[in-house]
């Protein structure tokens, strides 16, 4: 089953995400790609913080990636009265982008069904779903 099509069929907004080697075109050596499956999650909160974990800055994002290209805040996804999700950046350091096009940070922008998130080195996020 392709990653863009695990949540086809279920109600309401899911974020299919993985790390996607063809995005990774300029390897660190210091960085290997992980080998993980593609992880679903539900957009069911007012608010899905994106980013990398830490303890120690007590930071746990919903959608937590390991990729270091990625902000421990990179972005979030807001459910919005209507049932539409919108995508902001928090003014990561890599930036964000939506369909291969760069989002401004601190901007809320529409997202719908099959559209593409990209961050960090190789984190690839899919919408899928639609308002219930």
């Amino acid at each position: 089953m392709s990653p863009a099509s695990i949540a086809d069929g279920l109600p309401g907004w899911y974020a299919v995400v993985w790390a996607d080697a063809s995005l990774y075109t300029e390897p660190n050596p210091k960085f290997e790609l992980p080998v993980e499956p593609e992880q679903m999650y539900p957009l069911d909160l007012p608010e899905t913080l994106i980013g990398r974990h830490s303890d120690r800055r007590d930071i746990h994002p919903e959608i937590d990636v390991n990729d270091p290209g990625v902000s421990h805040r990179h972005a979030k996804l807001m459910r919005e009265p209507d049932g539409t999700i919108t995508l902001i950046d928090i003014d990561s350091t890599n930036g964000t982008r939506l369909n291969d096009i760069d989002v401004e940070a601190g901007v809320p922008t529409p997202v719908t069904d099959g559209d593409n998130i990209t961050m960090g080195y190789w984190t690839r996020v899919v919408i899928r779903g639609s308002p219930e």
